[in-house]
Parts: structure tokens; C-alpha cells; sequence
């Protein structure tokens, strides 16, 4: 089986280096392609059995990623994860709020704003978002108004905002594997923050800092809701193949989603793989499930 992985060159995820690993680990004939040069990989997209796409920018930009995938697809390109539109609904914080609460699962009470005058009655503490970032990159949590007034001169400039209410409780990962009847979630992962405190930037991406995960600890009967809720969102949302959500569990036990990740991080110690560690799978054990779910769906023979 030939697997492709396209990637950004420059970015601080090196997600394709571990994946490539893994591959490899499996007796995969297995390339990585710089999105860079997106519209030379037509060949290598079309030989190719099958497709990651773990772009991290597109032409400088978060909001561009999509794009990538609508090129797979008009290529013949035979994708793993999420397609095109799935992608582009997941990446968007906006349209992916709609989405959800259109499937009765519960987010954080937010509002769109596009102008610094639409900040007046945004009540403290807030989370401040840009609709189309990810790895916690434009994400702020602000306090008070001045804060709040940074946050929207700095970010208004390029665009609206999505402002949530913080939403104080456990913060968990659920990573899902599979598809339809063969989907499953995987053991959840907590994200140990103190109270008020976000998962930021800095702390997924400092080189050397130990990301604060370990297996969550929740009732049974809160576990069966949340995982109940995670495969529904994965159904809502026309995910494929694998998908990782970001979720705040408050003290009336309705998880909230915060996000959902198309392209999650398969570097090591991060959620995705600690979920497949306490799942008993190991790197190329994970990944063979991953692509194992995506041969399936293209009516391949399973490696």
C-alpha cells in the first residue's frame, strides 16, 4: 500500500515525521509532500492509495486548509479523514457551534462579533477566539475590559470574532476512530488545568514542557454521556476515519464542545496517541486502524 502525507514545511507541529514512522513501522511504501507544492503532487496524489492530509497552513493561512482537501477530491485523490466540506465545517469555530447545537449537543454560550462596539455587554471572564485558528493559537482568555479591548483591536482588524463564556470543569480530549457502526471512541484523556485556566498555545508548542495529560477519571454514568455525545458529534459532523474533540465537563455533567480537530496531532505525549496508548495501541498500531478504517470506506483491501 502506498500512503502520501502532505504537510506545511514550516510548522511546529511535525505530525508527517511520526507519521511517517509509523508507516514505515508497518512495511508501508509511505512519502511525505510539502503542501508548498500542492499543485506539483498531482501525479503522487492520483499513484497513491490513499492520502493524509495533515496540513497545518495553506498559503500562509489557517482558514486555507480546506482547500487542500478540495484539491484531493478533484484529483481522484483517495483521502483518509474527514472530505472537504466536513473539514471546512470543523475548521470553522462558527459554522461548527451551528452545526453542533443543530444536533442538540451543547457548546459554550457565545456570541459572533464583528465590531469593538459589540464588546460592551460581553460578560467576564470570556474566551476570545478567531473563528478559523487552531492548536490553541488565537485563543485569549480575558478577565476584564481591558483585556477584552486588546483582544478585539488586536483581532477585529482581520475579521469577527467568536467570544464564549469560560466554562469552568474538567477538560477532556475524546479521540474517535472508524466509521458508522465500526466507529469508536477511544479512552478519554483529561487535560489537567486549575481552575480558570485555558490549554494555551504555549503549552501545547513550548519545546521541553510536558503536556498536562493524563486518563480521565470521571463516574461511569458521565463517562457513558460524554462518549455518547462524542459519537454523536462525530456523526453530526459527517467525520470519517478519525477525529479528535475538545470538550470542558462543568458540574451539572453536559459536556461542552469546544472544538473538534480533523488533523489531529500524532506527535508523542499528545491526546490522540495517549488515548491509543490506553487503548493498547501503539504508534503504527494506531495508525494501521486509521488507515484500516479509510481502505475500507474506498472499497480497498485492508492492510
Amino acid at each position: 500500500m502506498r500512503v502520501l502525507v502532505l504537510h506545511t514545511r514550516r510548522s511546529p507541529c511535525r505530525c508527517h515525521v511520526h507519521l511517517l514512522r509509523a508507516a514505515r513501522a508497518l512495511g508501508l511504501e509511505v512519502g511525505a509532500w510539502p503542501v508548498e507544492g500542492l499543485l506539483l503532487a498531482r501525479d503522487r496524489i492520483r499513484a497513491a492509495d490513499l492520502v493524509l492530509d495533515h496540513t497545518d497552513t495553506f498559503l500562509g493561512r489557517a482558514s486555507l486548509r480546506p482547500i487542500v482537501r478540495h484539491v484531493i477530491e478533484a484529483w481522484g485523490g483517495r483521502l483518509v479523514g474527514a472530505g472537504a466540506a466536513a473539514a471546512e465545517t470543523a475548521d470553522d469555530k462558527v459554522a461548527l457551534r451551528r452545526r453542533l447545537q443543530r444536533a442538540r449537543l451543547a457548546v459554550p454560550r457565545g456570541r459572533v462579533v464583528e465590531a469593538a462596539r459589540d464588546l460592551a455587554g460581553v460578560p467576564l471572564p470570556a474566551v476570545v477566539k478567531r473563528p478559523f485558528e487552531h492548536g490553541s493559537r488565537g485563543t485569549r482568555l480575558v478577565r476584564d475590559r481591558r483585556g477584552l479591548r486588546a483582544a478585539g483591536a488586536r483581532w477585529l482588524r482581520k475579521g469577527p470574532v467568536l467570544v464564549e463564556e469560560l466554562v469552568e470543569g474538567v477538560e477532556l480530549a475524546a479521540s474517535v476512530i472508524g466509521n458508522g457502526g465500526r466507529a469508536r471512541v477511544l479512552p478519554l484523556i483529561e487535560v489537567v488545568l486549575a481552575p480558570g485556566e485555558l490549554h494555551t498555545e504555549e503549552r501545547k508548542w513550548r519545546a521541553g514542557r510536558a503536556a498536562p495529560l493524563r486518563a480521565a477519571r470521571l463516574p461511569a454514568a458521565v463517562e457513558r454521556r460524554v462518549r455518547a455525545d462524542v459519537a454523536r458529534a462525530f456523526a453530526a459532523l459527517r467525520l470519517r476515519d478519525y477525529a479528535r474533540f475538545d470538550l470542558r465537563l462543568p458540574a451539572d455533567g453536559v459536556p461542552r464542545f469546544l472544538d473538534a480537530n480533523v488533523r489531529p496531532s500524532f506527535e508523542p505525549r499528545t491526546e490522540l496517541r495517549r488515548a491509543g496508548e490506553r487503548a493498547g495501541l501503539d504508534a503504527p498500531a494506531l495508525l494501521r486502524a486509521i488507515l484500516r478504517s479509510a481502505a475500507r470506506r474506498h472499497g480497498m483491501r485492508v492492510p
